[in-house]
């Protein structure tokens, strides 16, 4: 296993599926820079037509090739900061192959076949309501955090939920 300080294997094996129907990168990444597809992209379309969308292509170079984290993955960086365990330190321990084939299958454009690099990591959110009030949430995941929302930012929760 080799690994760098910048990569993550989220831009290659995961899928988040967010309550708007909108396919995301990952739940911690700068918003709305993460998002794969409009919303409700999901009711018509496979996760695989978004994997190769520019703004991933992009994450996965820098990761592969540059010299710090893509500003995009903001909430890692705060946690790393603080000396907190991120999200994709964590991740990293959970696939520690996916760097060496990162490296090797992973076009110099950033583009990967998806057969490659099959979804083995889904975050799937059908609703915001829930029952935790996890700091790295926001009303948009959590209503939980609906009376500060309301209190900081004079808006209410709003109520998100995929009818099916």
């Amino acid at each position: 296993m080799t690994t760098n300080n910048n990569f993550c294997p989220i831009p290659w094996n995961h899928s988040m599926l967010a309550i708007d129907g909108s396919y995301r990168m990952c739940c911690l990444a700068k918003y709305p820079e993460n998002s794969l597809s409009p919303q409700e992209a999901s009711f018509n379309n496979d996760i695989n037509e978004y994997r190769n969308t520019s703004s991933i292509i992009n994450v996965r170079k820098q990761m592969l090739y540059g010299t710090e984290l893509p500003n995009i993955c903001e909430g890692c960086i705060e946690d790393e900061k603080i000396g907190n365990l991120s999200k994709r330190q964590s991740v990293n321990l959970s696939y520690p192959e996916m760097y060496d084939k990162a490296k090797k299958l992973t076009q110099q454009d950033g583009t990967i076949d998806t057969n490659d690099f099959p979804i083995t990591y889904q975050d799937i959110r059908f609703s915001n309501e829930c029952n935790l009030k996890c700091t790295i949430c926001d009303a948009f995941n959590s209503n939980q955090w609906g009376k500060e929302t309301q209190e900081l930012l004079g808006r209410p929760v709003p109520k998100y939920r995929i009818d099916f």
